[in-house]
């Protein structure tokens, strides 16, 4: 049965300010567990919002990665996962897991994205991402900044070849 949407328009634009406000104090004092903190809520309603069973895993996924990011946070916790990595794929650089966890909440919230049909799930849905993505930045910068620059020359060749 649908959740109701009383105040869901109300929670999502407060949690949106949040977000945002959040995310320039974390930029600002470099401090990327407020992060966490506002994205835990925002998982956690959208848990309660979603209704299908693909959309409800992604939803308790999100949350799952979420809190297990602000552990590895707070407990200034560095796994290097290059090496598990690179038996699928070749790499050179090293992969911190709290800089990865960021990629797989987005992916997540992403198929959350794709597969729900209510706007207030899609709404979360986006804030997710952007807090993964601004996670994610604070997290490790410099790949961030190779992960765009090279993303924006892919679409920049596949144009060309258009």
């Amino acid at each position: 049965m649908a959740q109701s949407t009383k105040y869901a328009t109300l929670i999502c634009v407060i949690m949106t300010i949040l977000l945002v406000v959040l995310s320039f104090i974390a930029y600002k004092i470099n401090k990327p567990l407020l992060i966490p903190l506002i994205m835990i809520p925002i998982a956690a309603y959208e848990v309660y919002r979603t209704e299908g069973v693909s959309t409800k895993w992604a939803s308790w996924g999100v949350l799952a990665g979420i809190i297990i990011e602000a552990i590895l946070v707070v407990g200034g916790i560095k796994i290097n996962i290059s090496k598990i990595i690179s038996l699928v794929y070749p790499l050179d650089a090293n992969i911190d897991l709290s800089a990865a966890i960021p990629v797989l909440i987005a992916l997540c919230a992403i198929m959350l994205v794709k597969k729900t049909a209510g706007i207030y799930t899609k709404w979360l849905a986006v804030l997710i991402i952007a807090g993964a993505a601004v996670l994610f930045y604070l997290i490790d910068p410099s790949m961030f900044g190779s992960i765009l620059s090279s993303g924006v020359k892919e679409g920049i060749d596949k144009l060309k070849t258009q």
